[in-house]
């Protein structure tokens, strides 16, 4: 069957059959209208095609975005729970270094984070997650220093972020035991940075090759930005404490220097309550629990003065309130040296351990010394 379209656009359909006598037959048929609706089915066909694609691709740019806008409030969310740590924890750095990890390491599909904190010219660990405890225990026996074999050491020495989308394909890189142990492959690391200085590496790891994005790259910046703001708010905070502390020390010693002298101004050469004042002033300040002031004459010591002592213990100073120190006990040391002598634990001391000098057996048992300075012991 052949088609032909006519001058006048209808279009027909013909056959041309030989006849037994020679002769020829032509049969046609006028199929102009089924063509139009072929055509018009392919049209509306094509349309519908189209249609169909626009709208798969409507749906999934749809979903590009709102998978954008998840993202988007995940991180937002994070940024903030992290910044109300920090602004509630000003007293816990360890609290919101550990919730930055976490979060970091969530957000950017890492399987690991950690955080190293510098600590003279080393880089200790400071924040783990989901490291195991033998690699914890393995890294802070093991602080990283500066140099191109770690991620960390590169990160301090470049002081910018370093992507390693593999660590055992980088020819540079030769920490094989932290590799090991961690069982990492690829890495990213940012330094925390305070006025252009290293102070800390930000890390992030995952057990296969798979780079990390220039999002998550761009994320886990964001969040060593705010591990440096945690650091300095804890830093300041504790030099301000040291400074207030100190102020209160001298206030304090201040204030006990005062009332000795206003005590000696008003003993008329009673020394007793002079003593007593300055024995008072001096435990008080120094955080003791008890003291004792001894005279000494170059052989014996006496008692002159007590403050606070347990009951039992008081009671046998007083008994023998004049004694011959031993030798190598605290009150002999000093006044040989002319220095102050200080027993971090006296039942570790050698006047107790070897000697078992009477007044020092007595002082730690009855008393419960531990630390000791002769001028209280």
């Amino acid at each position: 069957m052949s088609e032909m379209r006519r001058l006048d656009g209808r279009i027909i359909q013909y056959q041309i059959l030989a006849l037994p006598d020679g002769g020829r037959m032509l049969t046609y048929f006028d199929i102009t209208d089924l063509k139009q609706s072929e055509e018009q089915a392919k049209n509306a066909r094509d349309a519908a095609e189209t249609a169909l694609t626009e709208l798969r691709n409507t749906q999934d740019e749809n979903v590009r975005v709102l998978n954008e806008l998840r993202q988007s409030l995940q991180q937002q969310t994070a940024t903030a729970d992290a910044l109300k740590v920090i602004s509630r924890s000003t007293f816990d750095l360890q609290m919101v270094l550990d919730v930055l990890v976490r979060s970091a390491a969530n957000l950017c599909d890492a399987t690991q984070a950690f955080i190293f904190q510098r600590h003279g010219e080393r880089y200790e660990l400071a924040a783990n997650h989901s490291f195991s405890r033998a690699f914890e225990e393995f890294a802070r026996r093991n602080p990283i220093v500066p140099g191109r074999g770690t991620i960390t050491g590169r990160t301090v020495l470049e002081r910018k972020t370093v992507h390693i989308p593999d660590v055992l394909a980088d020819p540079e890189y030769n920490a094989t035991e932290y590799q090991t142990r961690g069982g990492y492959r690829s890495n990213l690391a940012v330094p925390l940075l305070r006025e252009g200085v290293p102070i800390g590496v930000f890390v992030l790891t995952r057990p296969v090759v798979r780079p990390f994005t220039q999002k998550q790259i761009e994320l886990v910046e964001n969040f060593a930005d705010q591990a440096v703001i945690a650091i300095e708010n804890t830093r300041l905070l504790n030099e301000l404490r040291q400074r207030t502390d100190d102020l209160t020390e001298s206030l304090d010693q201040q204030t006990a220097t005062s009332e000795v002298l206003q005590v000696i101004s008003t003993s008329s050469g009673d020394l007793e309550p002079v003593f007593a004042s300055m024995l008072e002033n001096a435990v008080r300040i120094s955080g003791a629990k008890f003291g004792i002031i001894h005279g000494w004459d170059g052989e014996n010591s006496r008692l002159i003065a007590t403050h606070n002592l347990p009951a039992a213990f008081d009671e046998a100073r007083r008994r023998a309130s004049q004694w011959r120190p031993g030798p190598k006990t605290a009150i002999r040391r000093m006044a040989a040296t002319k220095k102050v002598v200080h027993i971090p634990n006296l039942v570790e001391d050698e006047t107790y351990v070897e000697d078992r000098s009477p007044q020092v057996v007595a002082a730690a048992n009855w008393a419960g010394y531990g630390r000791c300075w002769p001028s209280r012991c």
